[in-house]
């Protein structure tokens, strides 16, 4: 990395506080209040969103808003940190009536850096559990709810928005139980340009309760050539692995921009184990992401798939 990057890169630390909680309970805090009389129980609809990083300075906000329903809705907001499993934020249960929203916010405390240079950078994973209420005033184990819902980073001192990311359906993939095949999920992101200082970073974390094996590698836009070396890891539940490209290695003059894509292979032997992944363009002397996308369900075809070697 050139000395266009100098924000600390975050540490794949194992940890037994793993993200696969999400596919069970939100219920993390002991004692922790519940939405309306009692907690979560049964399969809740899960709505996760990032991974999305942010700097000292910035805070994160995750927020639902039971924009069109015409019932109160149980929800609980938690932030984790990608790396560890951690909860930094949230895990409790409130009620949001109908029109009304819930907001849950992070900022990073001031955290100096072991040799004095760079900027720390923290990414995170924000998860919403929503529900209807039944009649009794607990949360029903499902059924679909009218709302919006987002994860923004923005500035403390000016209040913009730097960065945000849209909802994915749900973190614990989508392949039904009953399926018996493992899973090989393709992970298409971009086009996305880069300029010199700028780096873009793949994340993909693992929310599951077993193992990922995970393969990353970027490509040019226009040409199809590998612009970085491939990274093929062994993903664990709670943990995620990231692929740097810093454009300072792609020989750009000075107003060039470069044009690459992000590819992604998830697999597992479990078909119900699946990863959460987004492509991040970073400021490399700030650590702030400018700019975030998801991957594409259908960025690969019959050829695509052929080349990758898989079905």
């Amino acid at each position: 990395m050139n000395s266009t990057a100098r924000f600390i890169q975050p540490s794949p630390a194992r940890s037994v506080l793993a993200l696969a909680l999400l596919g069970v309970a939100l219920n993390l805090l002991p004692g922790a209040s519940r939405p309306a009389r009692g907690g979560f129980t049964g399969t809740i609809p899960t709505i996760v969103f990032g991974p999305l990083g942010m700097v000292p300075g910035q805070t994160a906000r995750l927020a639902y808003n039971n924009t069109f329903g015409e019932e109160p809705v149980a929800v609980e907001l938690a932030l984790f940190e990608v790396f560890t499993g951690a909860l930094v934020a949230g895990g409790k249960g409130t009620v949001a009536e109908p029109g009304k929203g819930v907001i849950l916010e992070y900022t990073i405390p001031p955290t100096p850096t072991p040799d004095g240079d760079g900027v720390a950078r923290t990414e995170l994973l924000g998860v919403a559990r929503v529900a209807k209420l039944g009649p009794d005033g607990e949360p029903l184990p499902r059924g679909l709810t009218d709302g919006a819902a987002s994860l923004e980073v923005y500035d403390g001192l000016t209040g913009e928005t730097r960065s945000s990311v849209d909802p994915k359906d749900s973190g614990r993939g989508t392949v039904a139980p009953e399926a018996a095949e493992p899973l090989v999920d393709l992970l298409g992101f971009g086009p996305v340009g880069l300029i010199d200082g700028q780096l873009a970073r793949l994340l993909v974390t693992n929310p599951s309760d077993g193992p990922l094996t995970v393969d990353l590698l970027f490509v040019d836009a226009e040409t199809g050539v590998a612009v970085s070396g491939g990274k093929s890891v062994s993903v664990e539940p709670g943990t995620g692995v990231t692929l740097d490209l810093d454009a300072g290695t792609l020989g750009l003059a000075l107003g060039e921009r470069a044009e690459v894509l992000g590819i992604g292979v998830v697999s597992a032997v479990d078909p119900k184990d699946d990863g959460v992944a987004s492509l991040q363009v970073i400021d490399g002397l700030t650590g702030e992401t400018r700019s975030s996308v998801d991957p594409k369900d259908d960025f690969f075809g019959e050829f695509g798939r052929a080349t990758l070697g898989v079905r």
